[in-house]
């Protein structure tokens, strides 16, 4: 009788101890999940359903690449508008030059003013020609290339083209239709909005503030 009751009491006490050693590795666990804010078994806590895991895992490299593209949009943006602004402030003071050049009628003061005026383009096909991180910021996809041609090649068409114009309407009229046509200065490609979208900056007009009447006259034919 005595025996079968140290028999019972050790196995009582064994189970009690083993019962004691599986609830603090329990609450070890328990101490390190909270503490680290991850479980220590992942698989047993999804029940082996790792559906939902991979979803947040997605949203969230979804969400990095999002940051990092709105972070070049702000950067090529910014870009954008410093040249936007330059081509702005450059014309606007070549403006009141060119008015009080033609006003004037003065041979010295046009060619000044025209002096001026090739300068300024540069300036301007500089700033259309800006690139950020080694991609031009005005070519739409095609941001390998420059957006518009140099200006020296700008200025040899130009030269040709009104090589025999009558007068000063038919340069404006030759010069504005060859920036307009495909082959020009402008060679404008899509832009992407979006994933399915793009948006062409098809025509850009550059009108001067006020029209030369007076009919071009060969300097050898001036008097």
């Amino acid at each position: 009788m005595t025996s079968s009751s140290s028999m019972g009491d050790m196995a009582q006490a064994f189970r009690t101890r083993q019962h004691n050693e599986t609830v603090s590795q329990e609450l070890t666990r328990l101490a390190e999940e909270l503490a680290s804010g991850r479980k220590t078994d992942v698989s047993r806590a999804v029940r082996g359903d790792f559906t939902m895991m991979t979803t947040v895992e997605r949203g969230l490299r979804m969400a990095e690449i999002y940051r990092n593209s709105l972070a070049e949009a702000e950067i090529a943006t910014t870009a954008q508008q410093d040249s936007l602004q330059l081509l702005h402030d450059k014309l606007s003071e070549l403006a009141p030059v060119i008015l009080s050049a033609t006003a004037s009628g003065q041979v010295s003061r046009l060619a000044g003013g025209a002096a001026d005026t090739e300068a300024v383009l540069a300036q301007a096909i500089g700033a259309m020609n800006t690139k950020v991180a080694g991609r031009s910021l005005f070519s739409g996809d095609m941001t390998d290339r420059a957006a518009l041609v140099q200006p020296s090649d700008i200025m040899d068409a130009l030269t040709t083209l009104v090589a025999d114009a009558a007068d000063g309407a038919e340069v404006i009229a030759r010069v504005e239709a060859w920036f307009m046509s495909p082959g020009g200065a402008m060679k404008p490609s899509p832009i992407r909005v979006g994933q399915d979208n793009r948006h062409s900056l098809s025509r850009v007009r550059v009108r001067c503030c006020r029209r030369i009447s007076p009919p071009l006259t060969p300097p050898s034919a001036r008097g």
